[in-house]
C-alpha cells in the first residue's frame, strides 16, 4: 500500500494493535518511558538540536490521531510541532521520581507529536526519559530513538526513514482467517463485572524503582540458562512470580498471569523504525509444583507457542474481529480485561547498539516502563547493556522489595 499517495498531512488509517490502543488510551492511559544514562560533555541546545533531527528521521514522531470523514482514526503529520524538551537541572540524577511523572501524565493524541523527552541535566552527565503513546511506537522504537539522538550529539547526519504500514499490512494474511471464522461473527456478551479488573484513577503517582545486576550475575544467569535449555526471560518470569508468592497473601496460592511483549521486527522483517511493531502474549503460572529451572523450561516452551507468525497474525486477526464491531472505549476495555495480568515482563533483551558515540558514552537503558491499568499489576521492565542486566519496578501498589527478592532467587538459583 502506497502511504504517500495519501492527501498532504494524512498518513494512514491506524492498524488494529494501534486502533485498540488508541480506543483503550480513552478509558486509561496507555504510554511507557525509558530511562538512558549518558556520560560526556552536551549543552541544552545540543540535546534540543539532537532531537530535532531525531524527529526529522521518524514519521511517526509527527503525528496526531484524528478521524478521517469515514469516522476511522488516522494518524496525521503535523509539521514543525517540535518534540517537547523538559530540562530538569538534578544535582543527584534521581531519574525514577521524573519518570513517575511522566507515567501519570497522558498524552492528548489529539494534539501532535505523541512523543516527550525529559533530560536530568549535567555538564557531564544526562539522564535522557522518552515517553510514547503506544499507538504509534513499540518499547523498542524508543531504544532507536535515544541511540539516534546519540548520533546526531556526535556529528552524524541522520537520514529519514520512509513512513511504514500497519502491522496488519506487514503479516502475511493466514488462510485460516478466512476459512475458519465467520466475518459477522457477533462477540461474546461481556461479564457484567469485566471492568472490575481495572484500578480507579484517583489522582496518585506509580512507584518506580530500579535495580542492575551484577555482570558478574547476569553472565552466569545467561550461561545458566542455556545449561537448562531455557532463556534468560523465562527465568526472571519464574523469578517474579515466586518473589510475588513470597511477599503477598494474595497471590501466595493462586494463578499468577503473566503478560510478555512478544517482538514482531524479525517476523517481518522490519530494521529500526519507530513503529508499533509487537504484540504480547500470556502465561499463567500455577503454585510452585515445579523446581525453579523445569518451571523455566515450561515457560520457555509456552512462550515459543506466542513467538511465531502464525500466532501474531492470529492475534491481529482477532483483534480486527473485534474492531469490525466498532466497539466504544467501554468496549474495548472490556476485551483487553481478558488480557488481565498480576505481572507484565517486557524484556529488550541483549540490546545491539554501540555504546560510543564520539565523547558520550550510553551507559545504562532503564525499562521500558508501562501500565496498563488493572488493579495490582506490577511491571518489570528489563534491559541488558554492557554485559549487566537492570530491572526497573514500576507500580500503583507496588510489592515491598520486589527487584530485591526477585535478585535473590535469581542468585539461589545460579547457585
Amino acid at each position: 500500500m502506497n502511504y504517500s499517495s495519501r492527501p498532504t498531512g494524512l498518513m494512514r488509517p491506524l492498524g488494529s494493535i494501534e486502533h485498540m490502543f488508541w480506543l483503550k488510551d480513552q478509558h486509561m492511559p496507555y504510554h511507557f518511558a525509558v530511562c538512558a544514562e549518558i556520560e560526556g560533555p552536551t549543552t541544552v541546545d545540543e540535546w534540543r538540536a539532537a532531537f530535532d533531527m531525531v524527529q526529522q528521521r521518524h514519521p511517526n514522531f509527527s503525528v496526531k490521531i484524528e478521524l478521517d470523514k469515514d469516522g476511522r482514526p488516522c494518524f496525521r503529520r503535523v509539521a514543525g510541532a517540535r518534540i517537547p524538551l523538559r530540562i530538569v537541572a538534578s544535582s543527584d540524577m534521581r531519574w525514577e521520581r521524573e519518570m513517575e511523572w511522566e507515567l501519570a501524565t497522558r498524552f492528548d493524541l489529539q494534539q501532535a507529536p505523541l512523543v516527550r523527552a525529559v533530560i536530568l541535566h549535567q555538564p557531564h552527565r544526562s539522564a535522557v526519559i522518552l515517553s510514547s503513546h503506544h499507538s504509534i511506537a513499540d518499547t523498542k522504537s524508543l531504544v532507536f530513538a535515544i541511540r539516534d539522538a546519540l548520533r546526531a550529539l556526535s556529528g552524524e547526519v541522520l537520514d529519514p526513514l520512509p513512513p511504514i504500514g500497519p502491522l496488519d499490512d506487514l503479516l502475511a494474511p493466514l488462510e485460516w482467517t478466512t476459512r475458519d471464522r465467520a466475518p459477522n461473527q457477533e462477540p461474546d456478551p461481556a461479564p457484567a463485572d469485566r471492568q472490575d479488573v481495572y484500578r480507579a484513577p484517583d489522582g496518585s503517582f506509580p512507584r518506580v524503582q530500579s535495580l542492575r545486576l551484577t555482570q558478574a550475575l547476569t553472565g552466569e544467569l545467561r550461561r545458566r540458562s542455556r545449561v537448562e535449555a531455557t532463556t534468560v526471560h523465562a527465568a526472571l518470569v519464574v523469578a517474579a512470580v515466586e518473589a510475588a508468592r513470597l511477599l503477598s497473601s494474595e497471590l501466595r496460592e493462586g494463578t499468577i498471569n503473566v503478560c510478555s511483549a512478544i517482538d514482531a521486527r524479525t517476523m517481518i522483517g522490519a530494521d529500526e523504525e519507530v513503529a508499533l511493531l509487537s504484540g504480547g502474549g500470556m502465561t499463567s503460572l500455577e503454585p510452585q509444583t515445579h523446581a525453579f529451572w523445569e518451571t523455566a523450561r515450561l515457560t520457555k516452551r509456552s512462550i515459543a507457542l506466542l513467538q511465531t507468525h502464525e500466532a501474531m497474525s492470529r492475534m491481529i486477526e482477532e483483534i480486527g474481529q473485534a474492531l469490525s464491531h466498532q466497539p466504544d472505549k467501554s468496549g474495548v476495555a472490556d476485551l483487553m480485561a481478558d488480557f488481565n495480568f498480576e505481572i507484565n515482563i517486557s524484556n529488550l533483551g541483549a540490546l545491539p547498539i554501540e555504546t560510543r558515540f564520539g565523547d558520550l558514552t550510553f551507559r545504562a537503558l532503564w525499562g521500558p516502563s508501562i501500565l496498563a491499568g488493572f488493579k495490582g499489576e506490577q511491571e518489570i521492565g528489563v534491559a541488558t547493556m554492557n554485559g549487566s542486566l537492570s530491572l526497573l519496578h514500576a507500580s500503583y501498589k507496588p510489592l515491598p522489595s520486589f527487584l530485591r527478592r526477585m535478585e535473590e532467587l535469581l542468585i539461589s538459583a545460579c547457585l
